[in-house]
């Protein structure tokens, strides 16, 4: 569990587990990470990565895996915009993703290997965000539902879901599919 900030002014920042991966502290403040300009490596090999927090990468790209899910809590933002860099968020877990917000002025790519793409943050908030988005979506068992769809504000939707339930996607603009 990270329970205090972790700031990077040069170079890469690599948090791993062999079990579960935390950005929290279970109290009212959460934990954070923040680079300028460097990577940001989440890895859970066999368990869940949690998000209660904040990620900042500042046009670096963003990248989480784990061997069952990854959650984020409602209010938790992953960030990796900059006003020079094109940066990047990458999620990829065995069985499900919740998103609650990802901001990026890159590709944002979600893969759910065995499960679903789920929106996990409250009210009516982009889930994505960012206009010049390459937004990649790959589920197993659903990308949102008829409840809660995914918000987006992006450019292009490519979207995958291979075995059962659908896609749900709300965006805010115009959009090349």
């Amino acid at each position: 569990q990270v329970h205090q900030a972790v700031v990077a002014t040069t170079g890469t920042v690599r948090l791993s587990a062999q079990g579960d991966l935390g950005l929290r502290d279970g109290g009212a403040t959460a934990g954070s990470v923040a680079t300028a300009g460097g990577a940001v490596l989440f890895t859970a090999t066999t368990g869940n990565i949690r998000l209660g927090g904040s990620v900042a990468t500042a046009g670096g790209v963003a990248t989480f895996t784990a061997g069952t899910d990854i959650v984020m809590d409602s209010g938790a933002v992953v960030d990796s915009t900059s006003g020079t860099n094109e940066g990047a968020i990458a999620m990829t877990a065995a069985r499900h993703i919740g998103v609650a917000v990802l901001r990026s002025d890159g590709t944002v790519a979600l893969t759910a290997t065995a499960g679903a793409i789920t929106d996990t943050q409250a009210g009516d908030v982009a889930n994505i965000d960012g206009d010049a988005v390459l937004l990649r979506l790959a589920a197993a068992t659903g990308i949102g539902s008829g409840n809660a769809a995914l918000q987006t504000r992006v450019d292009t939707l490519q979207a995958i879901n291979t075995t059962s339930g659908g896609i749900f996607v709300r965006e805010a603009t115009a959009l090349t599919l």
